[in-house]
């Protein structure tokens, strides 16, 4: 049967006798195992976070206090076109978010750095392209082990495809409507866009 493994810490000081010469060496030990195992412990679960986040299929985005990315796992790459290496360290609101939404983002970004959740918010970002990239975003604080906030952790859907194909449904059924203007009243088109909007979605 093997033998468990056992960690001790040592501390050591040398004995001095009257004259200042050496006479021996008085030596402390402590058992710590168990603060050995805890660390390893932490460092397993801190390992199995990264990976969850790094391959997580939605993209995961995080700032510091000063509002500089910090967090950008391989689906936020994926969708936006920047690496994590590229973003790393810059200010997320003034460098990817779109003109228009600058203001409000950075509310809810400050509002999580208070401690306020905020759920499925308007984030659009400009991917490196040049496209803007539509996210439906939860913005969360961020806490150390004590406890602090350090910062916001934002877990994302990407509504891109999805918005421009209700733009598509939303055009055809203008279209549709509109052939039908002539012999119908505003409440009957009204009934029949409605109508339309059902069967379609």
């Amino acid at each position: 049967m093997p033998e468990e493994s056992c960690w001790k810490g040592n501390y050591c000081e040398a004995l001095t006798g009257e004259h200042g010469n050496i006479s021996g060496v008085f030596c402390l030990g402590r058992d710590i195992t168990y603060r050995k195992a805890a660390e390893g412990e932490r460092n397993r679960v801190a390992q199995d976070l990264r990976l969850l986040i790094d391959t997580a299929n939605a993209p995961i985005f995080g700032i510091d206090k000063q509002g500089r990315v910090n967090e950008w796992n391989r689906k936020a790459a994926e969708i936006v076109g920047y690496t994590s290496d590229e973003v790393m360290g810059r200010d997320l609101v003034e460098d990817f978010i779109t003109p228009e939404y600058k203001i409000s983002v950075k509310e809810v970004l400050d509002n999580a750095l208070k401690g306020l959740s905020t759920s499925s918010f308007e984030f659009p970002l400009f991917s490196k392209s040049g496209i803007r990239v539509e996210l439906l975003l939860n913005a969360n604080p961020r806490r150390n082990s004590m406890r602090e906030i350090v910062g916001v952790v934002g877990v994302g859907t990407d509504m891109t495809e999805k918005r421009e194909a209700i733009m598509r449904e939303v055009d055809f059924i203008k279209a549709k409507v509109g052939r039908c203007r002539l012999t119908a009243s505003k409440p009957e088109l009204s009934a029949r866009l409605m109508s339309a909007l059902e069967t379609k979605i």
